[in-house]
C-alpha cells in the first residue's frame, strides 16, 4: 500500500510518501496549487456530472446527446494531476504495483475527488483501491476526559475453527502495536475459556 501525506500551507502542498508502512524517498517534495486552481477543477467536476445526470437515455440505453464526458473528465483529471503532483510522486503513482492508495490530507485538500485523478494511462480509481483520512485536530483536554475505547476480541470458542483463531489473535496483535493503550484497551480471549455468560 502507498500511502500520500499531504500537507497544505497557503498554497504549497507539501508531500510524504510510505510504502508499507516505511518511508521512501519521495519526502517533503512541494508543489503549489493555487486555491483558484482547485476551485476550477472542482466546477468543472461537477458540471460534468451534472452534464452526465442529465442526459436523456432512450429505452435502448443510448444517449441523444453526442457528448463525450468521459473523455473531458479524463481530460481535467489529467491536468489537475500533472500540475497538483511533484514529479516523483507522479512517476511513483504511474509506474507502481501497488493496488491500494491511501490519502492523508489537510483538510483544506478535504473535497478534492480523488478517484477522478488521471495519470495519463487510467483514473486512479481504475488502479487503486482508494482510503482517504482527513487531518483533525485533537483537545488534549477533552481526551483527558473522555474514556478509552474498549475492545474484546472473542474467537473460536468451540475450537473448531482454526483460522478464526488465527485471525482474532492477528488483529489482536496488530491493535497492540499500531493503536496506543492510552487509546484503546483491549482483550483477547480464544478456546473454552469462553463461556456463553
Amino acid at each position: 500500500m502507498i500511502e500520500l501525506l499531504i500537507d497544505r500551507v497557503g498554497n504549497v502542498n507539501v508531500f510524504n510518501v510510505l510504502e508499507n508502512d516505511s518511508p521512501t524517498k519521495e519526502s517533503h517534495l512541494q508543489s503549489i496549487v493555487d486555491e483558484d486552481l482547485i476551485v476550477e477543477f472542482m466546477k468543472e467536476a461537477d458540471h460534468l456530472a451534472k452534464v452526465s445526470r442529465s442526459l436523456f437515455f432512450d429505452n435502448s440505453g443510448n444517449s441523444n446527446i453526442s457528448i463525450d464526458i468521459l473523455k473531458d473528465l479524463k481530460n481535467i483529471g489529467e491536468a489537475f494531476f500533472d500540475q497538483f503532483f511533484p514529479p516523483p510522486i507522479a512517476d511513483k503513482l504511474r509506474t507502481t504495483d501497488e493496488k491500494c492508495l491511501h490519502f492523508h490530507i489537510d483538510p483544506a485538500l478535504s473535497v478534492i475527488p480523488w478517484s477522478v485523478l488521471h495519470d495519463g494511462n487510467c483514473f486512479l480509481s481504475d488502479k487503486f483501491c482508494i482510503g482517504k483520512t482527513i487531518q483533525g485536530y485533537t483537545n488534549s483536554e477533552s481526551k483527558k476526559n473522555k474514556e478509552n475505547l474498549k475492545m474484546l476480541i472473542i474467537a473460536d470458542p468451540t475450537e473448531d475453527l482454526e483460522w478464526a483463531k488465527l485471525e482474532g489473535e492477528r488483529l489482536y496483535k496488530t491493535l497492540k502495536q499500531k493503536v496506543p493503550e492510552s487509546i484503546l484497551e483491549i482483550e483477547f480471549i480464544g478456546g473454552r475459556q469462553v463461556t456463553k455468560l
